[in-house]
């Protein structure tokens, strides 16, 4: 039984039976509706908005050169019904629904010349039959199939079952998959939604043109000055099927692809759109880390027990103290041995069996099940109508409830337990992977093109550097964790006790300077209250006497003097602008005076300073730039250890004591 979106609203309002196992089956007809809703969505962006309904069966004429003929039609231009005349091939099959009967029939009606095909599939109605019309192309012909991402892998199959047709390119309507916005990232539409134009001739080519987020050509990138759209397309696919174009780097695949750009791929590497938008991602992410070794989940573990019965037992073993592996088994081999079955008598077995079944569903680990290791919960999640997807956890984090056990009973949740071997991995590390963005990826290209869902963990790839690089990571990711805490408590001081919140904010900015992630700023303002020492100094200004208002040659020294002793000893920093006793005034008046008020022209004169008597050959260990501290500028100099002496004017030596 199904319902449209209505109907599933309207048994809340009647009061209908609210149960979990319910809101469970209703829920799937909200999926069911979803899918089919944005499916038809992504048709109709494709068929009436981006141009790809008229432009693919043009290039296809303009590279295949087949027979036109034209055709009166009425088209609405500028608010107006008007008969124009079309170019169309002449010898077409278009724009029909496929399903099995009216394939049939179209073959029935048609001989074996049709240059062009244009069919859509509706959702859910696909069938090896409906590829019977493919049989209708002549040697040089095309179909332009438009099918819910979901049946592709379907009509592959059918394909690979013949040696007569092979799928040349497909396409897609862009879905602004390449947003940087958090929020609209949420709502980009899932890539198993949309709707894609295939193309499929009897010409097999090793490699596939993908256009799988097609929008409006970047002119800059794409077009000569007077060149049009469709011209290009039609160049470019000519190219293709002339095996003219280079392969995409693989490492560029999916930047190119969600950017709105076409790429070229072999075509063994496109079995499922998620699976290669996955892929994809994963050769782009995965940076050094390929470098590692990488195994099978079911290379790593091995399975204890599967469903909540036998896992609770399991843990409920694991909290007394003992493990007996046997101990689930026994209640259903007193029941196939029981004779009171035949007799149709409820045995006590069977008593058990449910008391364990109801026990299960309100199941909670015990505290002692934190301190387990090696052992690992794996839930699969499988739905007609929303992607598969893991849940992979400590016991401690498992508990089943009345929604999981429903799932199992109904087979949309698969539940297993699952011991590591410590010799190739550790638990810390194997669970933080699977929630790292590689990890992710790994457990959703396992579930693409299986049709065994439940097992599908077996195929999760697992990084693995050894043992003893885990130890440290799965170290320094406790460490991260208790600082993670430990700012967390800070955080929620702030709020619940507001008359710490100076000492609290000394104790993050002492966990900022320790880690090195303070900014200049916050820095300089550090430095300057914690005063001068052997690797700082402050001057006050570069080159003007304060007293006098005039330049003097013996200011500017002293602080030439002060960067040369830094690059002779362990280097230092400078700060031009900060008096003795830590105010700050600023380079505003000296540079008001002596620059006109121009900044630029002040650093300028600090280069040619350096340039003239420290020397340029000692650039690369000088470092500065202008910083705002309250309101006023500072010259900050960050000088570094010279690996040779450094002499002040070429003949005076100075050094930080």
């Amino acid at each position: 039984m199904s319902y449209n979106l209505v109907e599933i609203i309207g048994k809340f309002k009647r009061g209908a039976d609210v149960s979990i196992a319910n809101i469970q089956y209703i829920q799937k007809d909200i999926n069911k509706y979803k899918y089919k809703k944005l499916s038809r969505e992504s048709f109709d962006e494709v068929l009436n908005y981006q141009n790809l309904y008229s432009t693919l069966p043009w290039c296809l004429k303009e590279i295949f050169k087949w027979n036109t003929e034209k055709i009166a039609t009425t088209q609405n231009i500028s608010g107006e019904d008007k008969v124009v005349q079309v170019i169309k091939v002449k010898n077409r099959i278009e724009g029909v629904w496929l399903n099995k009967n009216k394939s049939i029939e179209i073959c029935k009606k048609n001989k074996n010349n049709i240059d062009l095909i244009t069919a859509l599939f509706d959702d859910f109605d696909y069938s090896d039959e409906c590829l019977s019309v493919l049989n209708l192309l002549s040697n040089d012909g095309a179909a332009i199939l438009y099918v819910p991402a979901l049946e592709y892998k379907k009509i592959q199959r059918s394909l690979s079952k013949s040696d007569n047709f092979y799928v040349n390119a497909i396409f897609g309507s862009y879905d602004e998959r390449d947003s940087e916005n958090v929020t609209d990232q949420e709502y980009v539409l899932p890539e198993s939604y949309k709707c894609l134009a295939i193309i499929i001739t009897r010409i097999k080519t090793d490699l596939l043109y993908l256009w799988l987020e097609y929008s409006e050509l970047d002119r800059d990138k794409y077009l000569d000055e007077d060149e049009d759209e469709d011209e290009w397309m039609a160049n470019d696919l000519s190219s293709f099927f002339q095996n003219n174009l280079l392969l995409t780097n693989s490492v560029d695949i999916h930047k190119e692809v969600i950017s709105a750009n076409r790429v070229v791929v072999e075509s063994k590497s496109f079995n499922d759109i998620e699976g290669f938008y996955i892929d994809t991602k994963i050769n782009q992410e995965q940076g050094s880390a390929s470098k590692f070794p990488e195994k099978n989940l079911s290379d790593i573990c091995k399975i204890i027990a599967n469903g909540p019965i036998a896992i609770m037992n399991f843990l409920k073993c694991i909290d007394d103290g003992v493990v007996d592996i046997d101990k689930w088994n026994s209640y259903i081999e007193k029941e196939n041995n029981n004779k009171d079955r035949e007799k149709g008598k409820e045995s006590s077995a069977l008593f058990e069996l449910m008391t364990e079944a109801d026990n299960a569903k309100n199941y909670i680990p015990e505290f002692s099940i934190k301190r387990t290791r090696q052992i690992c919960i794996i839930e699969v999640y499988s739905d007609d109508f929303k992607p598969p997807y893991f849940r992979v956890l400590h016991p401690h984090e498992w508990s089943m409830g009345e929604f999981k056990f429903q799932s199992t009973e109904d087979n949309s949740l698969n539940i297993s337990i699952l011991i590591l071997n410590p010799e190739i991995v550790t638990d810390n590390y194997l669970f933080t992977f699977l929630k790292s963005e590689i990890g992710k990826l790994s457990q959703k290209k396992a579930l693409v093109n299986l049709d065994d869902y439940f097992t599908a963990w077996k195929k999760i790839k697992v990084l693995l550097p050894d043992i003893n690089q885990q130890e440290i990571i799965s170290s320094a990711l406790d460490n991260a964790n208790n600082l993670q805490h430990e700012i967390s408590t800070l955080k929620d001081q702030l709020i619940t006790n507001p008359e710490k919140s100076g000492e609290i904010n000394k104790s993050l900015k002492d966990w900022l300077k320790r880690l090195d992630r303070l900014s200049l700023d916050e820095k300089i303002l550090g430095w300057i209250k914690d005063g001068e020492s052997d690797v700082l100094e402050f001057k006050e200004t570069l080159s003007l006497d304060i007293e006098k208002r005039t330049k003097e040659k013996y200011i500017e020294l002293s602080s030439l003097k002060t960067i040369t002793g830094f690059l002779n000893s362990k280097g230092g920093v400078l700060l031009v602008g900060v008096s003795d006793d830590g105010a700050c005034p600023g380079v505003f008046t000296e540079v008001e005076k002596f620059h006109k008020s121009n900044f630029d022209d002040f650093l300028k004169y600090f280069k040619n300073r350096i340039k003239a008597r420290v020397g340029e050959e000692y650039y690369p260990y000088i470092e500065y730039q202008l910083v705002d501290i309250n309101e006023s500028k500072v010259l900050y100099v960050n000088c570094g250890k010279s690996e040779k002496p450094c002499y002040l004017d070429g003949k005076d030596f100075y050094v930080r004591t």
